[in-house]
Order: structure tokens, then sequence, then C-alpha cells
């Protein structure tokens, strides 16, 4: 055992005499870093020891100042700090240290001069005595206020002032006090320095180097990322926005098993560096053994997929017969094949066969509807029916009650295996009668066919037509919402906004009968009640737009030209910011790859159709509008463009202007021509009686409004 860890010993025992006589004993041996007895002084504060660790730092400081090395007595005078912050001598012997390292700098001496006038503490004046340091032509720096990167240009000694040429502020004058204050220095390795003076570092490194890339990357960042994040930092400077996608997946499956990176097992999971390498084969043990019995099959199955080895394949092997040897004791049988077809992935990759390991038989002759019922593992999904195909010969005889009764995930396995067998459309009308027959029996079948037929994952002969499915879904919905067995967590994901566009895009303006099912679809969207407002909304416009002969508006849109003007200026932010930035936002969440779990791709493509409906209700408010004439107004009677002065009984006064819904300034007693007072008020002479929310008033004066220009 060295002397350091010796000391370190002798403190964490509290063997306080014995631990300072050996640090003193360090001291007058020759000392060439203080960084060995940093943890030990760390042990003192911890345990309340601090008078002693003073007393054997000051030791320190006298030590290193005698050891004719003014980088060690820098460093020890800047621990000392550390833990005794206020000690006005160090100010005193940090300059002199300070001046002595830094002497073949000879301007820094004058500077340290004008920072002895400021009167600061110590810390204070260590910290900023350390940041002048930084200011050396050629430095990189970076402004922590928004100005960007740059480097030092030129120094004026005399003036204690830097030249530093930043992004957003080229060849920019600086007082070095408040350029310590604001500029943070980059060491020439640093990622920012890279991307901002030798970009070619870090494209070599992305493609010879993936890993030591990401690396450096997340050191840079200090936090987990996901694939956005590293979009964001790589592409397209060292990246090209095209080479993306093929360059992230190839990394990826690196960076799985790098010993260095924390990985999620999401295709949009978070990864993290690690001090330390980890030992992914001991880990990945670990994590099967403190995993709940249930979830280790498909920790079984993570390790498989990830691991570049295969040393635990025995291990897990035996593990899990148990598991399924116990699991069939107990007669959960669908949990005992969970394990048996890992226990054979296992075996795949090299693990010996069980000879104990129960048979299939077991498993699929009690209840094998049971095991569709209960099929949770998305990765051993299609496995499942694969086995159970392979070991069943009636398994076709159990199609339909595995469509009627197993869980989405056996309808979406069974429905691929089938589509694969070329055996769809044989068994489709079948299934879909079944379904529909059985309903209110049957309702997460009922609702997963929705879903699959909505989207047009599925079609065939005699399957109805989108508006008719559309419709049965609705009523079907409605009926099972009323007896209380409506899932509406799955029955809202079948109403996205792209539904909307293709019911109406399979309607037919000139076709009289599509007229008519528009407006019984209409009417059927707009009684649900259960249906997500913003659907409804969309639909209801989208039908209202294209079938205008059932919902004419009886009057245009008045206006004032500010009002107008605002609502053009708001439509064409819409259309030229806001709907450009939400298709940049679509093409970068396609680049992340995997757009079957793509969250960020279906957010934005929401996004999208939200948009693009609120620009053509826009345009269609701005094709309906009429400028408010203002120089054919009377004080006659009340109308769209005039100032009311009511009376109440007590003769207070209220003052309303009728302008329309864009000129609405409430503050200055102007309402929309739309608004329920409004409508009361239109028509009305002087002295006529108006009944409000507020209360009866009296018409007292009709006026012009006056401030339209």
């Amino acid at each position: 055992m060295g002397q350091m860890e010796q000391l370190l010993s002798l403190l964490k025992g509290g063997n306080w005499e014995e631990g300072e006589s050996l640090w003193t004993e360090i001291l007058q041996d020759k000392l060439e870093s203080i960084e060995p007895l940093k943890p030990c002084a760390h042990e003192f504060a911890r345990r309340g020891e601090k008078e002693r660790l003073l007393e054997l730092l000051n030791l320190t400081v006298m030590a290193c100042s005698e050891a004719n090395n003014p980088s060690l007595w820098v460093d020890s005078l800047r621990w000392f700090a550390k833990y005794n912050p206020s000690q006005r001598s160090l100010v005193k012997d940090f300059t002199t240290a300070f001046k002595k390292k830094y002497e073949h700098l000879p301007y820094l001496a004058k500077w340290v001069d004008k920072v002895l006038l400021e009167n600061l503490p110590p810390h204070k004046f260590i910290k900023t005595l350390d940041k002048l340091v930084i200011f050396q032509e050629g430095t990189v720096v970076k402004h922590r206020s928004g100005w960007g990167i740059g480097k030092v240009t030129s120094i004026s000694e005399e003036k204690m002032d830097i030249m530093v040429d930043l992004e957003r502020r080229p060849d920019h004058r600086m007082d070095a006090l408040a350029a310590a204050d604001c500029l943070t220095p980059l060491a020439n390795d640093h990622f920012e320095t890279l991307v901002a003076f030798n970009i070619g570092v870090l494209q070599e490194e992305a493609e010879k180097k993936p890993l030591e890339l990401i690396h450096r990357v997340l050191l840079f960042i200090g936090k987990p990322l996901g694939a956005r994040e590293f979009k964001k930092y790589l592409s397209p400077d060292v990246i090209p926005d095209d080479k993306w996608s093929k360059w992230w997946t190839k990394t990826r499956k690196q960076m799985v098993t790098d010993p260095f990176i924390d990985n999620a097992a999401s295709a949009h999971g978070k990864f993290a560096y690690r001090d330390k390498p980890k030992d992914w084969e001991e880990e990945a043990r670990q994590a099967f053994e403190a995993s709940e019995e249930l979830d280790q099959p498909m920790e079984a199955g993570n390790y498989l997929k990830n691991s570049q080895e295969k040393k635990l394949v025995s291990f897990l092997a035996e593990k899990l017969l148990v598991l399924c040897q116990n699991h069939c004791k107990e007669e959960k049988y669908w949990y005992a094949l969970e394990a048996y077809i890992a226990i054979e992935d296992c075996i795949k990759e090299g693990a010996k066969k069980p000879e104990e390991l129960p048979s299939l038989e077991k498993m699929f002759s009690s209840d094998p509807i049971a095991i569709f019922k209960n099929l949770r593992l998305s990765s051993q999904a299609q496995q499942t029916i694969e086995v159970f195909t392979s070991y069943d010969d009636k398994w076709e005889e159990k199609i339909y009650d595995i469509f009627l009764y197993g869980s989405d995930l056996s309808r979406d396995a069974l429905f691929r295996y089938l589509t694969k067998k070329r055996l769809w459309s044989k068994y489709l009308p079948n299934i879909y009668q079944l379904i529909m027959d059985q309903r209110t029996v049957a309702p997460d079948a009922f609702t997963w066919l929705g879903h699959q037929l909505l989207s047009r994952k599925i079609k065939g002969q005699n399957i109805p037509e989108l508006v008719d499915i559309y419709l049965n879904v609705i009523q079907t919905f409605t009926t099972l919402k009323f007896l209380r067995q409506l899932d509406t967590q799955k029955s809202n994901k079948i109403f996205i906004l792209n539904l909307a566009d293709k019911v109406t895009l399979s309607l037919k303006p000139d076709d009289e009968l599509d007229a008519n099912k528009a407006l019984e679809v209409y009417n059927a969207t707009h009684n649900a009640m259960w249906i997500p407002s913003s659907f409804k909304s969309v639909l209801k416009l989208n039908i209202r737009e294209k079938f205008p002969k059932f919902f004419r508006k009886t009057e245009p849109i008045f206006t004032t030209k500010k009002g107008l003007q605002k609502y053009e200026e708001e439509y064409q932010e819409l259309i030229r910011k806001k709907i450009p930035e939400n298709s940049e936002a679509i093409g970068r969440a396609l680049s992340f790859g995997d757009l079957s779990e793509n969250s960020e791709l279906d957010a934005a493509r929401e996004d999208q159709i939200q948009l693009m409906k609120k620009a053509q209700e826009m345009q269609t408010n701005l094709n309906d509008v009429k400028l408010i004439e203002f120089d054919e107004l009377t004080t006659d009677q009340v109308e769209v463009g005039s100032t009311v002065t009511l009376t109440n009984s007590n003769g207070e006064k209220t003052l309303y202007t009728l302008l329309g819904p864009w000129d609405v300034d409430l503050n200055q007693g102007i309402i929309s021509f739309m608004s329920p007072i409004a409508k009361e008020l239109i028509g009305k002479n002087t002295k006529d009686k108006v009944s409000l929310p507020a209360g009866d008033y009296e018409v007292a004066d009709i006026q012009i409004y006056s401030g339209a220009d």
C-alpha cells in the first residue's frame, strides 16, 4: 500500500494523529502534485475535522512555496482558498505565486496590480486572475450571452483590453476584466472549437471512428442524448442530411455494446457517457437477475439481440427452464410459453437443450386461446403464432376465436402471418362478419377491426366503402359508450386528423347519394360526444366546405381595414413561417429512422394537418370579408360600424362600438357584430329599450365610429 492509500485508510478509520503525522512525512518528500492529497482533505472535511485540515493545508502551501515550483504553489493556494476563502493573506501570497508562474508574460504583472486595486475578496481575486490567463492571442473563447465563438486576435497590455473576433461581434474590443466574466476558454480539441475552426477532424471521426465522435458529443453536452439531439449537433455540418439516417443506424448498433455508453432499449431512447467502462456481459447478468420473473423472458430477448459474445446463453436457459416449469405447475401456460420461446432462442445461440423442458402439447392442450388472450411481448408475438401453427394441425379452426378474443398483439401477429402465407383473403369475409356480429360481445376486436379498416390496412371484397365503415364505427362506438364498454384510449387512436381527410375525399360533391351521406356523416360526428374535439371540428369543416349548399352562410364577415390587415398578417405568418417550419420538423423526424415508432413524426404530421386546416379556414374567411363602409352609415339606427351610448335607470353610461371579429378590443368597448350583445343592439333607434345580460338600458346616442383610419 502506498503512502496516499495508507493516509486515506487512516483517516477513514478516524486515526487523526497518525494521519497528520503521515501527511507531514509526505510533505517532506518531493511533492509533485497536490491531486493525491485531495481525497484525504475531503475526508477531514467530511468528518468535521476542519481545524486539523487547515493546519495541514497551511503546511502544504509552505512546502509548495519552497519547492521552486510556481505552478504547484499556485495550485496549493487555490486549494487552500476552497476551504478557507476569506483569509486575507491569500491575496498577497497568490499574487506573488501567480506573478512568478507567469513571469514569461510580463503584461500579466501589470494586470494583477490593477486587479489588486479592486480590493476583491480572496476567492474572487483568485478566480479573476485565473481568468486573465486565458487571454493569449489565438485562444478560442465562447461568449456566455449568445455572441458565439471566436478567437482572441490581439491584446493591449497597457490598456488592459483585448480584441476578440466573435461570430456575432467581429473585431470587438473588450476590457480584460469584463471579458473574464463573460468569456469562457475552449480547448483546441473541444467539440465547439472543432466545429468552428477544424470541422475536418470531426468529419474524419464520423467516417472512421464514429464512437469517438459520439463520446466527444456526450462529454461536451454532459447529459443523456437521443437521436434527435445527436442530429442537432452533428448534421449537416459534420454529417450531411442525406447520409444521416444510414450513419445513425449503423453507429447506434455499435453504441449498444460500447462499454463507455449506457443505452436505452427503445429506438428513441437516450444514451449517456460512462466514466468507467462496463463489463457488458456481467451487467446483463445482473440486470436479468434483478428483474421481475415476468420480465425475464423479455430481458433474455434484449440480451440475445444486443450481445456480441453470447456468453450467458447457457445461464439464461437454465434460469428460464425453472421459470417455465413453475408457470406450468401454476397452469399459467401463456407465461410458460414466453419462457419456452426464450429458451429456444438461447438454444439457437449455442445453449444446450434442457432435458426437462416442458412440451408444447402441455401448454397448448388445455386452452390455446388463453395464450393469445394474454400475449403481451411484441418481440415474441410472431414467434408465438409460428410455434402454434407448426404444432397444431388444426390451427386454422382456431383463427376466428383468436381474432375475437385474443389481444390486439395476437390479432396483429396473426394478420401478418396470414398475409405472408397468402391466406388473408380466404379468411377475411368470415372474420369481418364474425366480429361485426359479435361487436358488443367483443368490443376490443371490433375496435381493432375498425382501426384496420379505417386506416385502409385491410381491404377486400365484400368490405363496405370507407364512409359506410366510418358510420358503422360511430354507431357501434356510441352504443359501446352507452354500455360503458368503450376503451376511449384505443378508440381515440382511430380518429386522427388524417382520417377526416380520407372520409371527406371519399365523398363526391356532384353525387346526390354522397351529398346525403355527407350530411349523415356530419350529424353523426356532431352528435358523438366522445369523439376527440380536434378531429370533430376538422371533419365538420371539411364537409361544410365541400357541400356548401347544406351550410350556406347568411351574411358576410364585416371588418375594418385595420382588422383585415391584422388577420391577413396572421394568415401570412401561417403560410410563410409556421407551415414551412412544420415541413422542416417533418424532415427532421423522418431522418430518425424506424417510422413505425416515430412519435416525433406522428406529432409533426398531426401539426401539419392542423396547420393546413387552419390555413384553409382562414382563406375561407378572407373570401367572405366585407369592409365596413363608414361613409354610407347613418345615425338613425344601430348598424355594424356604430358607436352606441346606453344609459341605465341610474343614468350610468355604457359605450359599445360594433365592428368585426378581428377588431375586438374590450378595453375600448369594441365588440364583434357577431356577439350576442351586438345582435341585440343592431336595428335599434335612439330612445329604444334594450335588455342585455348586465341589465336594462336605453339607447341614448348613436354615432358613426371615427377611429377606423
